[in-house]
């Protein structure tokens, strides 16, 4: 989807009475600091697999997909009844930025489903802290705050640092190439698992 070229799409999901909303996990097996960090079992689920647990038990009632570079993180998604998406071979890498990764998985269900969420969660899965409690606190903070409705929320911590654990928003803001005017944060301190030395 083209924002600029299909702005009818975004006014019709924006004033839409139905609420969709889509969390995306990406999950990718190539780690190198941490080996399979996104499937090391956490209270005896995969990292990934608790993530989008918590997710799944939102108020919101979420559509959660996991993005997934490998057939052995796809038939984990499966053992566990998890829906996931086999991300473009290039966003495998190192270097893919996790915007794309989001943005391909919006495609991916736009091109098959003709599905478009009104909002977009990007849930990290490696922040094992992450609970549904915290996700409904989140979300409820992006949604409205004294009657302004904010583009994008993103999840900081206590010294105003960007965590990347989340990030919600509405489905232009995915597409965008430029920083949202209307950004609120917030403030949450979360593990982000990059040794195994940070569990």
């Amino acid at each position: 989807m083209n924002t600029k070229r299909d702005p009818e799409i975004v006014r019709y999901l924006s004033k839409s009475d139905k609420l969709n909303i889509l969390v995306v996990i990406p999950a990718r097996s190539g780690s190198k600091r941490f080996k399979d960090k996104n499937i090391y079992p956490i209270y005896g689920l995969p990292m990934m697999i608790k993530a989008a647990k918590a997710a799944l038990n939102m108020v919101v009632n979420p559509r959660v997909v996991i993005s997934v570079d490998s057939l052995r993180y796809a038939s984990i998604c499966e053992k566990y009844k998890i829906e996931y998406l086999i991300r473009k071979p290039y966003l495998g890498s190192d270097s893919a930025p996790k915007q794309e990764v989001i943005s391909d998985a919006c495609l991916n269900l736009y091109e098959k489903e003709g599905y478009l969420p009104n909002y977009v969660i990007s849930l990290q899965a490696n922040s094992p802290d992450i609970t549904t409690k915290i996700l409904n606190e989140i979300y409820s903070h992006h949604a409205l705050i004294n009657d302004t409705v904010y583009r994008e929320t993103v999840s900081i911590d206590e010294n105003g640092d960007q965590n990347g654990a989340v990030r919600i928003m509405n489905i232009a803001t995915v597409f965008q190439n430029s920083l949202s005017t209307y950004l609120t944060t917030f403030k949450i301190n979360l593990r982000d698992v990059h040794l195994k030395s940070d569990i």
